[in-house]
Parts: structure tokens; C-alpha cells; sequence
């Protein structure tokens, strides 16, 4: 997924239209149309105002990670992760180890 993915996916995902959006930073609504077509990119200050209002950081925008290295998806994994009991982790690790390959759990139980 590239930025102008990203961008339609959380504004639609906030239901926040271009309109709302180019209001609530100060642009004019068609810079906005520019981004979604991959005419142009924000500049650095607008990217930090629209990831507050969309919530994301401006690296992940950008890049599809944030500075951890983790998608949006598997950020919503891991808060999720942490919310289970601790038998219900191992569970969740079993069936982690019993999908990757054999090479994969020696390095994840050697790390752990």
C-alpha cells in the first residue's frame, strides 16, 4: 500500500472528508485531491497536523510502519496481545510457532 492508499484508507476509516480535512489544517481542499492522486505530497508541517487528526504518525503515512518497524495492523495485534491472560498467550504463541517454519521458532525462542 503506498501513501495515496494509505491516505483514502484512514480518512475514510476517521470519516473525515477532504473538505473537513482541508479545514481543519488550513489548505485549500484541492491540494488534498493532488495527494490522493499522487500529484503531490504534504509538506512536513501539514503531514504532522493531518497523522495528529488521523491518527498515525507521520511515518507511518509515509512509509506504511511507524518507528517501531510495525504496520497498523500488527500495532492493533500487539495492543491486543496485551490485553489477553497470560495462558491465553502461550496459546497464541503455540499457534504462532506452529505456522512459522522450523528455522523461524529457533530464532524467536532463542531471542525470547
Amino acid at each position: 500500500m503506498d501513501f495515496q492508499e494509505r491516505f483514502e484508507t484512514l480518512l475514510k476509516a476517521k470519516s473525515i472528508s477532504q473538505k473537513e480535512l482541508a479545514e481543519r489544517i488550513g489548505i485549500r481542499r484541492p491540494l488534498i485531491s493532488e495527494w490522493k492522486r499522487n500529484k503531490s505530497f504534504p509538506y512536513a508541517d501539514v503531514a504532522v497536523k493531518i497523522s495528529k487528526i488521523l491518527g498515525v504518525s507521520v511515518e507511518y503515512m509515509i512509509t506504511g510502519t511507524d518507528a517501531t518497524g510495525l504496520s497498523q495492523d500488527e500495532r492493533e495485534l500487539v495492543e491486543k496481545f496485551k490485553n489477553i491472560s497470560k495462558e491465553n498467550k502461550k496459546i497464541v504463541r503455540t499457534l504462532i510457532d506452529s505456522m512459522l517454519p522450523a528455522s523461524e521458532v529457533g530464532k524467536k525462542s532463542a531471542s525470547a
